[in-house]
């Protein structure tokens, strides 16, 4: 049952208008107070007990109170009196009565009106920081009702993961997209997991070098601080025998539960198909995690579990939602299922409009439910290899499952394209043969950089062998030579990396990872110039380069010795510190001389070493164009900072970056022009 208020909304909501498009940004008057919205859901309305629901929730969170503290807090605003300008300047009284503002997204540029999903924002008006919007979006077709007649794929949200919906979602995938791998069989890894022809039985045992292909899964999960049970040489033949059931941790339990009920035999966790206690079975599988994620058919996901005893096919909660039928102009009656969002910033949605693709990847939370970035299993560095190539990843998530694969982000309820034409911030799932030039291939590394260096890894040393797979990748399709996380064809652009200010988590590396011109050796976030575009121009010429792989893997750890040998134009300028900013001036004196350049250190408070100012070295790299829209496009200029180890023998190691991307005025244009006088020298960068 619906009230006459809401009857207006569901008649906008199944009316596409004469155009056949959905009303767009449209709102409309709710009720005038909290008293009306309370009679009506007590009358039984069921989208006014929905929004008072989450009213009066997020309104006792905001103001950390009990509910019934809340409905006086409503109460209050009731009586109380509120006022606003007209145009001619007289002022008005202005109830501050409730509202809906609703509108439709297309979930693809080209996607017919039953692939856009709808939804609302409810609020009561005024400029209270407690009216902000409470979002409910249409993303769930009750089940036995055709999705073509709710506008809407998908099935209605149930308490436990609906394997029926997830078998539907791998199938799709697999026989009818055109960017996704099929791998319906597929040559096996040397070992892999046997879970029997019988799921009720649960009859595991390891399989050694299999000579058949078959359809098999993954798994992708977080080691916790403990891992009761894993593959030795003393339990190799053991577990070739049987592996009981109840030994195994809760997480690979589920896992297995998982791929059974996905119609699959054989699964694939690391730490049971990998020799743990053997050098050279790990190096050698590092090598293999390419072919190992790549060509499985479903990599199995459980975000929120943070260690091996944690399980992931739990009873999830349910959000608050309202199901009410609503008669379509052509008289056919439809069931309408609305969902409690999250209460997210508006600027999301805006985004999405705008064309920025990460609106569509596991960033946006339209409903509370997709983004997951900060549960455990994403915020490890080894996961991301696992999640870019895998073919179709299945997330069991806190509240919902989705699958994210190279085509969509399938939620239950609706799906989010995947549109690599966009430019985007976060390392979403592109096929990387599918990336036709090099200027793409860099981008897309570049990113894969930035948001790589932003997980965690529990051995520092593993920050390379981590990465393998995609490079592996990579270096299929575009074979370039890869050196310690860079690319040589990228050189010496692939150079211009460095470290937020405000990075304060900077690690010291007291073992060895990578050379320091190697963004893998700063053991932090790290970053390249977003806003950068067009092709480099550099006068530096590429001498030499000697990185050796330090052990099986050849795009793994590397030999301490390794180095780069380039010539370019070389100069001393003085830094000061400015607050919490270095500049690079074009003299011996910060106050006689301009601001050319902006410094980022590579060391952990490398400002305490001086007092004020002090001199640096400089290798000049080349030059990109900047581009913010509306503005007109500028060159920013890129040096190294370096400092000598043998000076004798032309040896250094950098130590940072300066650009003039923010410097503005006559200072812009001098950062280059200081090379300009500059002795081109042969440096040698270890």
């Amino acid at each position: 049952m619906i009230c006459n208020v809401c009857l207006t909304i569901t008649l906008l909501l199944a009316d596409e208008g004469d155009d056949g498009n959905w009303h767009e940004d449209h709102w409309i008057y709710h009720h005038n107070s909290f008293a009306d919205l309370d009679k009506s859901a007590h009358d039984g309305c069921e989208m006014c007990k929905l929004f008072k629901l989450v009213l009066l929730e997020k309104h006792a969170h905001e103001l950390a109170c009990s509910i019934e503290e809340a409905v006086e807090a409503q109460r209050l605003i009731d009586v109380e009196e509120n006022y606003r300008y007209e145009e001619n300047g007289e002022m008005v009284r202005d109830p501050r009565s409730f509202a809906v503002k609703f509108d439709c997204f297309k979930l693809a540029s080209d996607a017919p009106y039953h692939d856009s999903a709808q939804r609302l924002f409810f609020f009561r008006k005024g400029e209270d920081a407690l009216d902000i919007h409470h979002a409910f979006v249409n993303l769930s077709a009750p089940s036995g009702v055709s999705s073509e007649t709710t506008r809407v794929r998908g099935s209605e949200i149930s308490s436990s993961a609906n394997f029926n919906v997830a078998r539907n979602w791998l199938d799709a995938c697999a026989g009818g997209h055109g960017r996704c791998p099929r791998n319906i069989n597929s040559a096996l890894p040397r070992r892999i997991l046997d879970l029997g022809d019988n799921p009720a039985l649960k009859s595991i045992h390891l399989l050694v070098d299999s000579d058949f292909p078959a359809a098999y899964a993954t798994l992708s999960h977080c080691w916790g601080t403990t891992q009761p049970l894993k593959l030795t040489n003393v339990t190799l033949h053991k577990f070739q025998s049987g592996i009981n059931f109840d030994d195994l941790p809760r997480t690979f339990q589920h896992a297995i539960t998982a791929t059974l009920a996905l119609g699959l035999r054989y699964l694939w966790i690391d730490s049971l198909c990998i020799i743990q206690d053997s050098k050279q079975d790990w190096e050698e599988q590092c090598a293999q995690m390419c072919r190992i994620y790549r060509d499985s058919f479903v990599t199995i996901a459980g975000p929120a579990a943070g260690g091996c005893h944690a399980r992931f096919l739990h009873q999830r909660p349910m959000g608050a939602k309202a199901t009410f039928d609503v008669k379509g102009r052509d008289g056919v009656d439809v069931k309408v299922t609305f969902t409690q969002g999250s209460n997210f910033d508006k600027s999301d949605f805006d985004d999405y409009e705008q064309g920025d693709p990460q609106a569509g990847s596991l960033e946006l939370d339209t409903n509370g439910a997709v983004s997951e970035r900060e549960q455990p299993l994403l915020q490890r560095a080894w996961v991301l290899q696992e999640r870019l190539l895998s073919s179709r990843i299945l997330y069991f998530g806190a509240s919902r499952m989705y699958l994210e694969c190279f085509t969509n982000v399938q939620v239950e309820g609706c799906r989010f394209p995947v549109d690599p034409r966009t430019t985007y911030t976060e390392a979403i799932k592109i096929p990387v043969m599918q990336l036709n030039n090099e200027q793409d291939r860099v981008r897309y590394w570049e990113r894969i950089v930035k948001n790589y260096s932003s997980l965690g890894i529990t051995n520092i040393t593993d920050r390379l062998p981590a990465l393998s797979g995609i490079a592996v990748n990579f270096h299929q399709v575009s074979k370039s030579q890869y050196v310690a996380g860079l690319w040589v064809d990228q050189l010496p652009q692939a150079l211009a990396w460095y470290i937020r200010a405000f990075e304060e988590d900077r690690p010291s590396m007291e073992e060895y990872v990578a050379p320091s011109w190697s963004w893998a050796s700063a053991g932090c976030p790290v970053i390249y110039h977003s806003r950068i575009d067009g092709p480099f121009t550099s006068s530096v010429k590429l001498l030499s380069i000697d990185v050796k792989p330090s052990g099986l893997d050849p795009f793994g750890t590397v030999q301490p010795d390794a180095y780069i040998e380039m010539s370019g134009k070389v100069w001393t300028a003085r830094v000061s510190k400015y607050w919490w900013i270095f500049e690079v001036h074009s003299g011996k004196r910060k106050t006689e001389t301009s601001w050319v350049a902006k410094f980022h250190p590579d060391a952990p408070k490398w400002g305490d070493t001086f007092d004020t100012e002090v001199d640096v070295l400089f290798l000049f790299l080349g030059s990109k164009t900047h581009s913010v829209e509306g503005r007109p496009s500028r060159p920013v200029d890129i040096a190294l900072a370096i400092e000598p180890v043998d000076s004798s023998q032309d040896v250094y190691r950098r130590i940072g970056l300066a650009d003039n991307e923010l410097v503005e005025g006559g200072g812009a244009g001098l950062w280059k022009s200081c090379f300009d006088e500059a002795e081109t020298q042969t440096v040698r960068l270890i």
